[in-house]
């Protein structure tokens, strides 16, 4: 699995592989980053690095659309859903 460059925040910063993503933003703004598979059933584990100079919170989760305003947050409406991830604690 990768990192879809084309659908997701214009302020990501993806490595060459596409399987790393860096968001440089000091400000607290929404930044949508989805993948390049898609699912439709079973288990999927994720492993996260979240950078230690982190200032913002994380939401993690699943989207059921990928054409949406990528500075909103998915889980927010009814396509999606997410877990909120605050100085390290879900």
């Amino acid at each position: 699995m990768k990192w879809n460059p084309e659908i997701s925040s214009k302020n990501a910063i993806f490595s060459k592989n596409y399987k790393q993503v860096e968001i440089n933003d000091l400000q607290y703004n929404f930044h949508t980053i989805h993948t390049d598979q898609f699912f439709t059933e079973g288990i999927h584990v994720f492993q996260l690095k979240i950078l230690p100079n982190s200032k913002t919170d994380i939401k993690v989760g699943v989207s059921k659309k990928t054409m949406f305003n990528l500075k909103t947050a998915f889980c927010d409406h009814k396509f999606g859903w997410g877990l909120n991830c605050i100085d390290g604690t879900i």
